[in-house]
């Protein structure tokens, strides 16, 4: 059975989309901070108060996976994994 520790991470789970993708990608929630690090832990790119479907400009990097730490109104952090195109 789930915890209530583990719902909660469950409804706060964001996602990210269109994944992979070649301009800009949004989140499915309003979030405090949205940190791009590249693989290698390098922190390259970061954007505050992004609120949800707000469209977040990568036109600039590389193509290749990056990781996006993302921080919740709540300051629960999460890391997802994004490819550019």
């Amino acid at each position: 059975t789930l915890s209530s520790n583990e719902i909660e991470l469950i409804k706060n789970n964001i996602e990210i989309y269109p994944n992979p993708t070649s301009n800009s990608f949004a989140l499915s929630a309003d979030v405090t901070q949205v940190e791009i690090y590249t693989i290698t832990g390098q922190l390259i790119k970061s954007f505050a108060n992004v609120i949800s479907n707000q469209q977040l400009d990568i036109t600039n990097l590389g193509t290749g996976m990056y990781l996006i730490k993302i921080t919740d109104v709540n300051g629960t952090s999460q890391a997802k994994k994004i490819i550019k195109e």
